[in-house]
């Protein structure tokens, strides 16, 4: 009797949950993000306006090539000598692509592609993938590229722009801050106003933003800042085609790709600065990457020249102020910035304790990096580069990243943290800046 119930089991196992084990498995890797894919196909078809070689003219960021590659950026990279096309592939799928250039005379050109997918996609279904490009014949003269199968014709493609054709020299920049995609309607409205005045303060002569959505108070701060040429905001509609996860590894933290497409803005965040800016700084929307002992991002670098003349990149290891934990004294409470927040909103000025660093725990650190140095960068470290650029991990007591933060160390009380006033230097321009931006906006209450 008991030889014959365990067969039944065995039998159930194989018939009915193992079947269901792989069904659901090729639902997460192949079907969801197609019936992703046709959901969004109205929303695609406004991308390109333009026509170019019979194609289109790609204008939105992303561009969907097929359910397997979707197509981003085009950069030619005088490091390999290649075309690369930044793009967003399916990793579980063959890479039987093939690179058309429309050259500068509307003749195509054919040509080989190799598919590079970066080693830092945390397990997720799709992960950020460079499409290199070989060279067509001499007489192309390199304007607009695409990506696609063989099967395509001309008609259905989609064309990039190349950028940075002409390498560069002389940069238009000395910092560029590149920041990860916001999302979720953000709306840290004061938060945010006070980091893009700390980066002006600090040095900063162009912030990009990865712009998913945000909320219509932040809509107004946006356009004043991109009106006054300080801010570059790059549309980035990735949940337009996939369902992006909120966390990082999956499947603990499930979607299709990883948090918002983060490692595939930065990248491209680099590569678009590559011949504009002397050094790029890194950073997430509640981080800012912080001098100790200099004034600016300007001295701390001629310091770091005359200490590692070998280096170009620099990290910095990241420090969380707890949101939770403010000034008892209320020595920066600014009513008309309370006002003004709404939900996790936070004023940086009343954050002035830090957890303390552990050494046996991994660091989430940022960078501060010259990219032209960097091929490939991930969210806390740079995954390729030349071998003749070294990389420094820069000391606390020289330059820290100051990460306001739910805390990662709970358990701690008051007296176990660091006090820490090193913005507190800056009140003065900081409080009358973000005034200002607020009087110009409009935004004096929540609304």
């Amino acid at each position: 009797m008991k030889n014959r119930f365990l067969k039944l089991l065995a039998s159930v196992i194989v018939i009915c949950i193992i079947p269901a084990l792989v069904y659901n498995r090729y639902m997460q890797w192949v079907i969801r993000p197609q019936m992703k894919l046709i959901d969004q196909s109205p929303n695609r078809s406004h991308q390109s306006q333009r026509k170019v070689c019979g194609g289109s003219l790609a204008n939105k960021g992303i561009t969907w090539v097929d359910v397997d590659l979707c197509l981003i950026s085009a950069y030619f990279d005088y490091f390999v000598k290649k075309t690369r096309v930044m793009g967003i592939k399916n990793r579980s799928r063959g890479s039987n692509f093939k690179c058309i250039f429309c050259c500068s005379n509307s003749t195509l050109q054919h040509t080989t592609a190799e598919a590079v997918v970066h080693s830092d996609h945390f397990d997720f279904p799709y992960g950020h993938t460079d499409i290199l490009c070989s060279q067509p014949t001499n007489d192309c003269g390199l304007a607009y590229v695409s990506v696609n199968d063989s099967s395509s014709n001309v008609k259905s493609l989609h064309f990039l722009e190349i950028k940075n054709i002409q390498e560069k020299h002389n940069m238009e920049y000395t910092f560029v801050v590149c920041i990860s995609p916001m999302f979720d309607n953000y709306d840290k409205v004061i938060q945010f106003i006070q980091h893009v005045e700390m980066y002006k303060i600090l040095g900063a002569q162009k912030i990009v933003i990865y712009l998913t959505n945000s909320s219509s108070r932040m809509e107004k701060v946006l356009d004043h800042y991109s009106r006054s040429g300080i801010l570059e905001l790059v549309q980035w509609p990735i949940e337009s085609y996939f369902t992006p996860s909120h966390g990082w590894k999956f499947p603990d933290h499930p979607g299709d790709i990883h948090y918002f497409g983060q490692i595939a803005a930065l990248n491209d965040c680099v590569y678009r600065n590559k011949y504009k800016a002397q050094y790029v700084v890194i950073n997430d929307l509640d981080e800012i990457a912080f001098p100790v002992q200099h004034e600016n991002w300007a001295q701390l670098l001629e310091y770091l020249k005359v200490t590692y003349p070998k280096a170009n990149n620099f990290m910095i290891r990241s420090h969380v102020f707890p949101e939770y934990m403010t000034d008892e004294n209320n020595t920066f409470k600014m009513k008309n910035w309370d006002v003004v927040m709404k939900g996790k909103d936070l004023n940086i000025l009343e954050h002035i304790y830090r957890e303390p660093d552990r050494s046996w725990v991994f660091n989430p650190m940022k960078m501060i990096v010259s990219p032209q140095s960097i091929q490939h960068t991930s969210i806390h470290q740079i995954l390729i580069s030349p071998p003749d650029k070294e990389t420094i991990t820069l000391d606390s007591n020289i330059a820290r990243l100051c990460h306001f933060r739910k805390p990662e160390q709970p358990e701690l009380k008051k007296s176990d943290l660091i006090k820490d006033t090193s913005f507190w230097k800056y009140n003065v321009s900081l409080i009358e800046n973000v005034n200002e931006v607020l009087q110009k906006t409009g935004i004096s209450v929540r609304q």
